[in-house]
């Protein structure tokens, strides 16, 4: 079997992260052209990227022999551990056939309606000869509507803003976290505090939400109230739990999770 190349520009400490700070498509478009697997570093993580469309698919689609695994679904367990993103081989099952439901044909008519409304509102607001910078007008956007799906009329408009604000500071720390050096993420960096701030302020956001649906009288038809209702009828009819419902939100809420 032929060795396995390992990508240019590696790094002592770092490996390739500044590479893929700076320019993580770039990066990833540059690999092809060094095989079809190819070895990269990041910080003292070494990890082997699948360049070609087949070999994706056969890493995506046969779960049992490639489980997930490694320092970037390690990071997203920080903040959501056991969701069905980053859940083992062995958990998926049950998590899916949880969660399903929240994604059925069915449902998508009315989160399209929330989607549409917002959407226009935020393009209604924009005005001839206005400088936007549409990448974070996207970013803001899709946020927004994802949570919106997700928690429906739960949150007002300042919370929802807040709870959008805290997963972009959480997302964009995983993924820095995820290509620095340990040591660093240890320390008290400006990025570090809003990351750890932003994971208490959304964990308390969703468990007090969590809190009010138990309350309700008859259930919504959010996201958030469809995962407390669901039960696993296949096995032994149990749901799931408050903390498992609370880390499938998150990661449900940036359009992350592929079931």
């Amino acid at each position: 079997m032929d060795a396995i190349a390992q990508a240019p520009g590696s790094l002592p400490i770092f490996g390739h992260g500044i590479q893929i700070l700076r320019d993580p498509l770039g990066f990833l478009r540059s690999l092809p052209a060094h095989g079809d697997v190819v070895r990269i570093r990041i910080g003292p993580h070494a990890a082997v990227m699948v360049c070609t469309p087949e070999l994706t698919r056969q890493v995506i689609f046969d779960s049992r022999l490639f489980d997930k695994g490694g320092i970037f679904f390690e990071r997203i367990n920080d903040v959501a551990d056991n969701n069905l993103l980053t859940c083992p081989y062995s958990h998926h099952k049950r998590q899916r056939r949880l969660v399903q439901p929240a994604f059925h044909p069915a449902r998508l008519t009315d989160y399209a309606t929330d989607m549409t409304a917002r959407i226009l509102a935020v393009s209604d607001s924009w005005r001839d000869g206005q400088a936007i910078d549409v990448s974070a007008e996207m970013a803001k956007l899709t946020s927004g509507v994802l949570i919106s799906a997700v928690l429906g009329s739960s949150l007002d408009e300042a919370s929802l803003t807040r709870a959008t604000a805290d997963l972009d500071a959480i997302l964009n720390g995983v993924f820095r976290r995820s290509i620095s050096p340990p040591a660093f993420n240890q320390l008290p960096l400006p990025g570090n505090r809003r990351y750890h701030t932003a994971t208490k302020s959304l964990h308390r956001t969703l468990h007090t939400l969590i809190q009010d649906k138990h309350a309700e009288a008859t259930p919504g038809s959010d996201m958030l109230s469809m995962l407390l209702a669901a039960r696993d009828q296949e096995t032994d009819g149990q749901g799931l739990s408050d903390t498992e419902v609370a880390n499938q939100v998150m990661v449900n809420s940036r359009g992350q999770c592929n079931s």
